[in-house]
């Protein structure tokens, strides 16, 4: 009995290896399962990868794109956009170095910043989250955020649709792929350096350097490229009709 119970969990645990892709960002000691149904870019798996065709993209315009909006990863699956954005501009060593009421002060503030009108906390592997959705209205899209600081770093998941906001059941495959996120701590931040000022700490320099907000991307050049291809279209209709 007691093997087949561990034949049983071996044979639970296999789907999670095999349709998942671990990517690592070394930057931040960052490692991430990501479905297999995700088509990803990272800044190091550029060169001849056959995606940058499939998207009608150069490497070096997505090169440049990830180095001036600090992403590290974008992913594409159906007609989601994941971006994994970070800096290390952080003024606090690592939110969850805070007690949850002092972290939710925190989430208040970075709700004034992107206009959300909820949030919840989001917390594993050690790494607590502030998770919100709201409307990019430069954009026009739908966003889906988890927002963290770690290891003095902000480090930001932004999920963007122009449909709508997920349906609860990708959401929640969402948050459980957000969940296997590991990031190795550096012991130097650890604790905080100025435990006696945690709310100002917290709440007028944690939210300073935060990555928010949606960004232009290969499903935003994907709708414009329609829109285009829409608009020529309907033109052609038009001179034939006259």
């Amino acid at each position: 009995m007691k093997y087949i119970k561990i034949i049983l969990i071996s044979l639970l645990l296999i789907p999670n290896i095999i349709y998942a892709k671990s990517i690592t960002i070394s930057e931040f000691d960052l490692t991430i399962n990501i479905n297999d149904e995700w088509d990803i870019f990272t800044r190091d798996n550029l060169i001849n990868n056959d995606l940058l065709t499939k998207y009608n993209v150069q490497m070096d315009e997505v090169l440049n794109n990830m180095k001036e909006n600090s992403i590290y990863i974008d992913a594409i699956m159906d007609d989601y956009e994941l971006f994994l954005r970070g800096n290390n501009e952080a003024e606090i060593n690592n939110l969850t170095n805070y007690k949850d009421s002092d972290i939710n002060l925190f989430a208040e503030e970075l709700m004034k910043k992107t206009g959300a009108s909820d949030y919840e906390l989001l917390k594993s592997n050690g790494i607590t989250y502030v998770k919100s959705k709201y409307i990019d209205s430069n954009l026009g899209a739908y966003l889906v955020e988890y927002v963290t600081i770690f290891n003095r770093n902000n480090i930001t998941f932004t999920i963007q649709n122009y449909n709508g906001f997920p349906t609860s059941e990708v959401e929640k495959e969402l948050d459980e792929m957000i969940k296997t996120t590991t990031i190795k701590l550096n012991s130097l931040y650890e604790k905080e350096n100025n435990s006696t000022n945690f709310y100002t700490n917290i709440i007028y320099t944690g939210i300073i350097g935060a990555v928010v907000g949606g960004l232009i991307g290969f499903m935003n050049t994907k709708k414009k490229n329609s829109k285009q291809t829409t608009s020529v279209s309907e033109s052609e209709k038009i001179d034939k009709s006259l």
